[in-house]
């Protein structure tokens, strides 16, 4: 179990629970589409500004974005210029993620401790 779910779980009445988890996801959810958007349109327009560098950048891009067979028919100079290109443009997303990072580190700084609740066996333990 996550920890996240487990401390709403603790911190929460027995009938707010499901409600509390829920939410849980569903925000974990929507922060990773939205993580998950904006970091991939970071990486798209590095690569293709590191690819338009090139006088063939056009279909350097296009080989890329058709993937293993499209790269099988490009010199081993434009294959490794792409990947120089991924590189770079990885380089930009992991550092794009460092004030998300160090957000997430001062917000758990305020995060306050709650002991587990001891409810004793459940309901559906007994039957």
């Amino acid at each position: 179990m996550q920890t996240t779910i487990t401390s709403t779980q603790a911190e929460l009445d027995l009938e707010d629970q499901a409600i509390g988890t829920s939410l849980v996801n569903f925000f974990r959810t929507i922060g990773g589409v939205i993580s998950i958007a904006v970091m991939s349109a970071i990486m798209n327009n590095k690569l293709a500004t590191e690819l338009n560098q090139f006088p063939d950048g056009g279909l350097m891009i296009a080989a890329a974005k058709a993937g293993g067979q499209a790269m099988m028919h490009l010199t081993h100079e434009q294959q490794a210029i792409i990947a120089a290109a991924y590189v770079k443009a990885l380089h930009v997303v992991f550092i794009a993620h460092i004030p998300f990072a160090g957000l997430t580190a001062l917000f758990a700084l305020f995060v306050r401790q709650v002991k587990l609740q001891d409810n004793g066996p459940s309901a559906a333990m007994m039957h």
